[in-house]
C-alpha cells in the first residue's frame, strides 16, 4: 500500500510541474531554461549535504524533496529544450 501512496504522489509531483510549465502556469517557471536553473540545483544540492552535516533527519527530508522537484523541473525542461 505504501508504495502505490509514494507512485501516486510522484504522479502528484509530475503534475505539478506540467502545470507549472504549461500555458495557463507560472510565467516565471515557463521562463526558466537549464541554465537559468543551473544555481538552484546546485544550491539544493548543498543545501542536502548541509542536513546531512548537520544530522538533521527532518531538514534531510526536506531538502532531498527540493532536490528532487529540482530534478523533476529539469527534466521537463529538457523535454521542452530539445
Amino acid at each position: 500500500m505504501q508504495n502505490k501512496q509514494a507512485a501516486t504522489e510522484f504522479e502528484q509531483l509530475l503534475e505539478t510541474t506540467d502545470i507549472l510549465l504549461g500555458p495557463g502556469g507560472c510565467q516565471w517557471d515557463r521562463a526558466q531554461t537549464l541554465v537559468s536553473m543551473r544555481e538552484s540545483i546546485l544550491e539544493e544540492a548543498c543545501e542536502v549535504i548541509e542536513a546531512i552535516d548537520e544530522g538533521s533527519d527532518a531538514d534531510l527530508i526536506e531538502e532531498l524533496g527540493d532536490l528532487l522537484f529540482n530534478i523533476l523541473f529539469f527534466c521537463k525542461l529538457g523535454e521542452r529544450e530539445s
